[in-house]
Formats: C-alpha cells, structure tokens, sequence
C-alpha cells in the first residue's frame, strides 16, 4: 500500500556540477511539469504498488533519470460517462528543459494503455530553479 507521506526523489539534472545559487540567481529556464495519474483500474480494481514502481522505473525513470518527485494522494475527477470517481493518486514533478514534450507525452499514453485508463492529466508551469547550499 501506498505511505500517506511523501516520496521524495527530487533531483535537477546536472546536479553533481551545478554550483550554489540564491534564489535571486537562480535560472528561469527550466518547467516543472505535474503528472496526476489514477492508481484504481476500470472496474475500481487497485494498482499495486508494486505495479505503480514498476512503470516508474520502466518507464519513467528512463525518461527522466536525473530525477523526479511523487507524491500521493486521494483524488477525484468526473469521467467520460459524467459519474464523479474517487480515487488514490500518485502525482509526479518533474523538473526539466525545454523540447521534453515527447517523453512526458509517451508515459502519459504508456500509462493509459498499460492500466487501461482514459487519461492522465498533465500541468506545465514555469520554474525558477536553484540549488541552495552552505
């Protein structure tokens, strides 16, 4: 079963040789992008969390290997046929540059078609980014 608390595996690409910035410095070009994906199969039946760990490093770890955040919660949304469903949720962050279209968008549908869903919802928003250190 899922931990209510949070997942954190955050890490910005090229980490290891970025130097320490205030958030006055830090860079503006970089998007965080939020996946939300629904963890209870048509029908209601529950992804596991085994199943959810394995699309995340099959699938989306590969994608983004520098680093990411989940997080989980209880979610709802109104589907297809108009009916409110509640749900479980894991949430993904990622961090990351332009032109990464193209690999958000294939997690997305290989989510959808591996776990028989009708969608994942996905929010782009600017990101001003920095690592603070001593």
């Amino acid at each position: 079963m899922v931990k209510p608390y949070i997942l954190l595996l955050i890490a910005l690409p090229m980490a290891a040789s970025c130097q320490s910035q205030s958030a006055s410095s830090a860079g503006d070009d970089w998007i965080e992008t939020q996946m939300f994906f629904g963890l209870t199969r048509p029908g209601g039946e529950r992804i596991s969390d085994a199943d959810w760990l394995d699309f995340v490093d099959h699938t989306i770890t590969p994608r983004f290997p520098d680093g990411l955040t989940m997080l989980y919660g209880d979610g709802q949304y109104r589907g297809d046929d108009g009916t409110v469903h509640k749900e479980p949720s894991a949430i993904l962050v990622v961090l990351h540059g332009r032109g990464d279209d193209s690999k958000l968008n294939e997690i997305a549908r290989a989510y959808d078609r591996r776990f028989h869903q009708e969608s994942v919802l996905r929010a782009d928003l600017p990101a001003k980014t920095g690592f603070i250190s001593p």
